[in-house]
């Protein structure tokens, strides 16, 4: 059983980045460590994605979002949009630039945590493992992928 699935309740993520090959890798690692993954490529499409998860009863645990999305709303305007519609949102803020200072000093823009890209899975499941609660049934002291 991985971390994140529990007796029919598995945590749902929210995968933000305009960049389609990041996009599918970022799914790919989150599914692989068992999370189900709604990806999106655009703060417009994760406003639409919260909204329908609300609506439809499956709402996201948590949200990915890169940092800089040229012609579209950055990380930090998405969050302002997915908060005012789900509050308790959790954010982790992602970037090929891991020394920005808005990864470094990622609380004070609203996130909970900053994952760099390329993504990698002992990265990921170490953010993901210290921002989300354990599921009921979960086995937190599982061993991390190395």
């Amino acid at each position: 059983m991985t971390p994140s699935t529990v007796s029919g309740y598995r945590h749902r993520l929210l995968l933000v980045d305009d960049e389609a090959d990041i996009l599918s890798v970022g799914a790919m690692v989150l599914r692989h460590l068992g999370y189900d993954t709604v990806a999106v490529t655009s703060g417009e499409a994760a406003v639409a994605a919260l909204t329908h998860a609300l609506e439809s009863g499956q709402p996201i645990d948590a949200a990915i979002l890169d940092l800089y999305i040229p012609d579209g709303m950055s990380g930090i305007e998405t969050l302002e949009h997915l908060h005012r519609i789900d509050p308790a949102l959790k954010a982790i803020v992602s970037s090929g630039y891991a020394n920005d200072p808005i990864c470094t000093n990622y609380e004070a823009h609203g996130f909970v945590a900053s994952v760099p890209k390329p993504y990698e899975i002992a990265d990921m499941a170490r953010v993901l493992r210290r921002v989300l609660p354990p599921t009921k049934g979960s086995d937190s002291s599982a061993p991390l992928p190395h």
